[in-house]
């Protein structure tokens, strides 16, 4: 008998290694958003590929979990 399990996937994706050496490297502006750009159609396209209905973006652009928090409030150091 087939089990079938549900998974929802949702925040994160894991960093690509490619994209987390050009930040440790100080990469900005352009250069970085077109690395992430690269990264995200890669990831759209591959939950496209495995039959996914719903899509995400893995968050790539985010530098962690806090930082739209910290873009959003101000006075935090």
């Amino acid at each position: 008998m087939t089990t079938y399990y549900r998974a929802d996937p949702i925040g994160s994706l894991l960093r690509p290694a490619e994209l987390l050496q050009a930040r440790s490297a100080g990469s900005r502006g352009e250069q970085l958003r077109a690395l992430e750009d690269e990264h995200i159609l890669r990831a759209l396209q591959r939950q496209k590929d495995l039959g996914f209905r719903i899509f995400t973006d893995g968050e790539l652009r985010r530098v962690n979990f806090m930082s739209d928090f910290n873009d959003a409030v101000e006075g935090i150091d």
